[in-house]
């Protein structure tokens, strides 16, 4: 609901139109592993909490391995989520950040060269998100989820900004016209 994939979209078209070779991914999402993690996710089956944090990061061993080799290759590489992403979630669940930290540094390949974290409201986001009508596993959670989901991102860019490039993009407040163009100012 914060209009992260719609950005990520519009950087790939704006990259390929400029000749750039693109990888457009999103985590879960690593060719073997992330579909069936996505499956999952959307699905109504239920796991406890260890069970699906460590389901991600089998996904995220897959995933940015594969990332890594694309880069090799030449590629740019946009992703809808990442490690990041993982963290704000799997706290949700219950999980200690120095725990999930302690795992990560076992499956992440490769880190992005910097994260765009597209913030907006709690409401704004479940407004978005019933408009599109589109409501998954953790979109069903609940406000209250959302918004620590929320504030843990806050806290893991805060934690991590010494080691990671962040750029925080008020959603909200700028239009789509505006993040998009202060997105592509970041990559040039």
């Amino acid at each position: 609901g914060s209009g992260k994939s719609k950005q990520s979209e519009k950087l790939v078209k704006y990259l390929e139109d400029r000749g750039e070779k693109v990888l457009y991914t999103r985590e879960p999402g690593s060719p073997h592993i992330g579909l069936n993690v996505r499956e999952f996710l959307l699905s109504d089956k239920k796991v406890n909490g260890v069970a699906l944090a460590l389901l991600f990061q089998a996904d995220r061993a897959e995933h940015t391995q594969w990332v890594k080799e694309k880069l090799a290759e030449g590629y740019w590489i946009i992703s809808d989520r990442c490690y990041v992403s993982g963290l704000a979630y799997a706290m949700s669940w219950g999980h200690k950040f120095d725990d999930l930290v302690a795992v990560l540094k076992l499956s992440i390949q490769c880190k992005p060269d910097f994260v765009v974290y597209m913030d907006c409201s709690t409401q704004t986001s479940m407004d978005r998100v019933a408009a599109k009508g589109s409501n998954t596993r953790e979109e069903s959670r609940g406000p209250a989820i959302r918004e620590e989901i929320r504030q843990n991102y806050l806290k893991v860019i805060e934690t991590l900004k010494e080691n990671q490039q962040f750029y925080i993009v008020d959603s909200e407040k700028w239009t789509e016209s505006e993040s998009f163009e202060y997105i592509v100012r970041i990559v040039q």
